[in-house]
């Protein structure tokens, strides 16, 4: 029996899965190189499968519409991928016992808490499968239950329903499943735990964010409205009385409210732990570019861009910050650079939010690296008057487009051009005694 009842799951299994397709919600950017939100029908039936992406695109606006995200809505892209259940909506125990045949096998009432919906083992892992088809590089998986009843959860798999507030748990669970975020609430519901935004430290240096905390403010915070709008440290939050959290009201502890601005800080690092700043970059990094004289090397950068500051540039050689060179574009020469041999060309792109207090500098900033090998051709020399013997000038094919320029003094002195260099390696005889300075120039 048990041998025939896992053939049938499996023949259930591929008759779905093959009527399982995905369709984009949102585009900004290569897969690999944005955020991938994507969104499973749950309980949906094929008849209902016609509002399912109009359910999730609900869910979507509603959280990249939220703050902090909104301000980082570009660097995200959003898929559906739809696959029929059986009977609609999810199982349910109370307050009577109604099961019904879904595809991730969802259910109400786990752990004896109505609100609390979750999906069963076997549904995890047909999301995985289906993620390992569909969208390897996904950053957040959401299961959308087709049930009218309030409820969700997060973990690895976001899940939460249709239901009028769904959107608002979607953004809740969102905290707790794309960046770790713990409940901020005091009653049971979990395992006491150590989070970005909860603690039972209450020593101020120990408290992780300390950032955040106006000075003089009273360590635990009193929970009253006098510090409606301050970071503190306030009593209950991981479902105990003995830990704590850092603003009176969050999303993390009531839904509808805003973020505060330690989740907010954490959804950004978040952001930035999972994406680079740099999209692509010209040239490549692992060459050795040739630098000579004044014949340029131009190098680009193209980078994500939040929805209402800039990021911030700044190029350097050698390690000295070049001023002025604060754009995407930067372009440099041989007689940019002080030595002669290999030098260093670096690119720090950084962002600046002012919704980041803490984090280490590596996670807010993005550097490139390039070396360049500088070969003056025929640098700056100087012929003397008393030449015995022609004096020989030379310069290789690189020099095509530079002039020879000559002056007679060089404090003083206004160079002059002699001659355009040719495309073929030549040279040029200066008569006896034809002495001053010459270089290659543009």
């Amino acid at each position: 029996m048990a041998v025939l009842w896992t053939a049938v799951v499996v023949m259930a299994e591929g008759v779905a899965m093959s009527q399982t397709n995905m369709t984009t919600l949102l585009t900004n950017g290569p897969t690999s190189k944005r955020l991938n939100i994507v969104f499973f029908s749950e309980g949906y039936t094929i008849d209902d499968l016609s509002h399912f992406e109009s359910d999730a695109r609900v869910m979507l606006n509603r959280m990249l519409g939220t703050p902090p995200l909104k301000e980082y809505s570009s660097y995200f892209n959003a898929f559906c991928i739809s696959v029929p259940s059986k009977q609609s909506g999810s199982d349910h125990y109370t307050p009577t016992t109604n099961l019904v045949d879904t595809f991730f096998d969802s259910r109400f009432d786990t752990s004896g808490v109505k609100r609390l919906l979750t999906i069963s083992t076997t549904g995890r892992n047909r999301v995985n499968a289906l993620l390992a088809q569909f969208m390897p590089e996904y950053d957040l998986a959401a299961v959308v239950v087709n049930d009218a009843q309030y409820g969700g959860s997060g973990g690895s798999i976001l899940v939460a329903s249709i239901n009028g507030a769904s959107a608002e748990v979607a953004i809740h669970e969102m905290g707790h499943t794309f960046a770790g975020l713990g409940d901020e609430y005091s009653y049971a519901g979990g395992t006491p735990r150590e989070r970005p935004n909860t603690t039972q430290q209450t020593n101020l240096a120990s408290i992780k964010w300390n950032a955040w905390i106006p000075t003089g403010t009273p360590i635990p915070t009193p929970d009253t409205s006098a510090y409606n709008n301050v970071v503190g440290l306030f009593r209950g939050a991981a479902y105990s009385t003995n830990y704590f959290r850092p603003k009176r009201t969050c999303m993390m502890q009531t839904l509808g409210a805003p973020f505060c601005e330690v989740c907010s800080e954490t959804l950004i690092k978040t952001v930035y732990n999972k994406l680079g700043m740099v999209e692509s970059y010209l040239p490549a990094t692992n060459n050795v570019l040739k630098s000579t004289n004044d014949l340029a090397i131009t190098f680009s950068l193209t980078t994500l861009s939040p929805a209402t500051h800039s990021l911030k540039f700044q190029w350097f050689t050698n390690n000295v910050a070049v001023v002025g060179a604060t754009s995407s574009v930067f372009s440099v020469s041989g007689f940019n650079l002080s030595l002669s041999g290999t030098n260093l060309i670096r690119a720090d792109v950084a962002d600046p939010t002012s919704l980041v207090r803490a984090a280490p500098t590596n996670m807010m900033m993005t550097s490139l690296s390039w070396k360049s090998s500088f070969v003056p051709l025929n640098p700056q020399v100087f012929v003397g008057a008393n030449a015995l013997r022609q004096s020989t000038l030379s310069w290789p094919t690189a020099a095509a487009g530079l002039y020879l320029e000559h002056t007679d003094d060089l404090v003083i002195g206004t160079w002059m051009p002699l001659m355009l260099i040719s495309n073929q390696p030549s040279y040029i005889f200066l008569p006896i005694g034809q002495q001053g300075f010459y270089r290659l120039h543009r």
